[in-house]
C-alpha cells in the first residue's frame, strides 16, 4: 500500500472539537480564487527555489534539484489539479474515514511509512502514530531528511 501524506487528515488524539474553518474553506473553494491562488504558491516555479531555501537548509536548492522538485508542477492542467486539490489538504472533510484513527486498525495489507527525521510538514511523531495504528506497519526515518528527499 502507498499512503501519500497519509497523516494530514488524522484527527490529533487531543482533537475532540477542531476549530470552525467554514469560512476559510468556504474561501479556499471559490474557482475564482482557487486556480489564482495555486497558481502564485504552488505551482509557481520560482517559489520553488526559495521555499527550499526556507527549510532547514543553509543553501537553496541547486539547478538540478530546483528542476526536479519543478517537475509535479509543470504538466499540463496541474495548476487547476492543484486548485481542486489544496482545500483538500488544508481542510480535510471531518466526515472522511482516514479521520478517525481506529480505521487505520482495518487496513490488512502491508504497510511501509517512510518519513525524514526533519520533517516539518508532517513530523516523525505523526509517523510513529500512524505505525502504532496500522498492524504490522514498519517505519523507516531518514537522518537528514526532511519532507521531500532532497
Amino acid at each position: 500500500m502507498v499512503s501519500v501524506e497519509g497523516a494530514l487528515g488524522l484527527k490529533a488524539e487531543a482533537d475532540d472539537d477542531p476549530p470552525d474553518r467554514k469560512w476559510p474553506r468556504m474561501l479556499s473553494d471559490q474557482p475564482s480564487l482557487a486556480e489564482p491562488r495555486a497558481a502564485a504558491t504552488t505551482t509557481n516555479s520560482w517559489l520553488t527555489r526559495r521555499f527550499s531555501r526556507r527549510s532547514d537548509r543553509t543553501t537553496a536548492a541547486d539547478e538540478a534539484q530546483t528542476a526536479f522538485l519543478q517537475k509535479p508542477f509543470s504538466g499540463p492542467g496541474t495548476t487547476a489539479a492543484y486548485a481542486r486539490l489544496l482545500p483538500r489538504l488544508l481542510f480535510a472533510d471531518r466526515q472522511a474515514t482516514s479521520v478517525e484513527p481506529g480505521n487505520y486498525a482495518k487496513i490488512d495489507m502491508p504497510l511501509a511509512l517512510l518519513w525524514g527525521r526533519k520533517d516539518a510538514v508532517s513530523p516523525p511523531p505523526e509517523g510513529e502514530r500512524l505505525q502504532r495504528l496500522v498492524p504490522g506497519a514498519t517505519l523507516d526515518v531518514f537522518a537528514g531528511v526532511r519532507h521531500t528527499p532532497l
